[in-house]
C-alpha cells in the first residue's frame, strides 16, 4: 500500500503542533488553508507541498520521500524589530529540535535545504517576516 503526502504532511503538523504552539511560540499550524494568513492569526506555520520522489518498488528499502516547505510568517508590527526576529529565530530553533530528535522507526524528518527569510507585505498590507524551510518526511510502512 502506498504511503500518501497527505499522511506525511499531517503527521508534520502534529508535530508542529507539539512542539510550536504547545509552548507559545506560535498561534497555529496550517496545512492547506492558506486563506487563513489573512485572518490576522500570528505567529503562524503554513505547510506548503513542494513534491515526491518515489522511487521504483523494487526493493526493500525504497520507501517515498515527500518534500515541503514550512512557510513561518512572523509579524513585525506590534513589537521591535528586535523582538520580530527573535521570535523568528526562536521558531526556527524549534523546528531545527524537531528535526533532530523525530527520528523513529517508521519516519524520518530532515532538512532538503537552505532556509530563507525574506520581508513581505500580505494582503492586510502589514509587514512581516517570512521564512520559509524546506523539509522532507519519508514514512516507512511495515
Amino acid at each position: 500500500m502506498a504511503t500518501s503526502r497527505e499522511t506525511a504532511r499531517d503527521e508534520l503538523a502534529t508535530f508542529l503542533s507539539t512542539y510550536l504552539v504547545t509552548t507559545g511560540l506560535i498561534k497555529t499550524v496550517v496545512k492547506n488553508k492558506l486563506g487563513i494568513i489573512t485572518a490576522g492569526i500570528f505567529p503562524l506555520c503554513y505547510i506548503r507541498n513542494t513534491g515526491t520522489n518515489r522511487a521504483r518498488a523494487t526493493l526493500p528499502n525504497d520507501y517515498p520521500v515527500f518534500y515541503f516547505d514550512i512557510v513561518v510568517y512572523v509579524p513585525q508590527y506590534g513589537w521591535t524589530d528586535g523582538e520580530a526576529v527573535d521570535a523568528l529565530d526562536s521558531i526556527e530553533a524549534k523546528i531545527a529540535e524537531l528535526v533532530a530528535t523525530e527520528r523513529h522507526d517508521t519516519r524520518l524528518i530532515g532538512f532538503s535545504g537552505r532556509s530563507t527569510v525574506t520581508p513581505v507585505k500580505l494582503k492586510d498590507n502589514k509587514d512581516y517576516y517570512r521564512e520559509v524551510i524546506p523539509v522532507f518526511v519519508q514514512l516507512y510502512t511495515i
